[in-house]
């Protein structure tokens, strides 16, 4: 499902006249919704048993706060995805994704700490056996 924001935003669009900033940001909701929707094809097509959730927040009672693109349950393992869906060629240092002007934060540090935060919600739940990766998926 669209991201009621995105949704909000885009039926805004041409009634009123939105800032380049606003712009912007509807443009980056609108490419990462179809980053996405193209990461949930790609895994439709895996053929072994998983339990795919998506856009899960979470509040911890003793680490942060936590959000989660997709998170993929496979026997013992949980895979913690961040899908990017960044367009041209972006120079990448260890804090930051560039490209002309544009700077990101680099994802694999957000990811880090969003699998720590994770396997210390699992640890209070009583789960501190479960294997816990985490990847950014790049797609486009």
């Amino acid at each position: 499902m669209k991201p009621k924001t995105l949704e909000l935003l885009e039926a805004m669009d041409g009634r009123i006249l939105l800032n380049d900033d606003q712009k912007r940001y509807v443009w980056n909701l609108q490419c990462g919704y179809r980053g996405e929707c193209e990461f949930v094809q790609l895994m439709e097509s895996v053929r072994s048993p998983h339990i795919l959730l998506r856009d899960l927040y979470f509040e911890p009672k003793f680490s942060g706060q936590i959000q989660i693109d997709f998170l993929l349950l496979v026997g013992n393992t949980v895979i913690i995805y961040e899908v990017k869906n960044y367009s041209g060629m972006w120079q990448h240092s260890e804090e930051m994704y560039r490209q002309s002007g544009m700077e990101r934060a680099n994802p694999l540090i957000q990811l880090a700490r969003t699998k720590n935060n994770f396997k210390a919600l699992l640890r209070e739940l009583g789960y501190p056996q479960a294997n816990v990766d985490a990847v950014v998926f790049h797609v486009g």
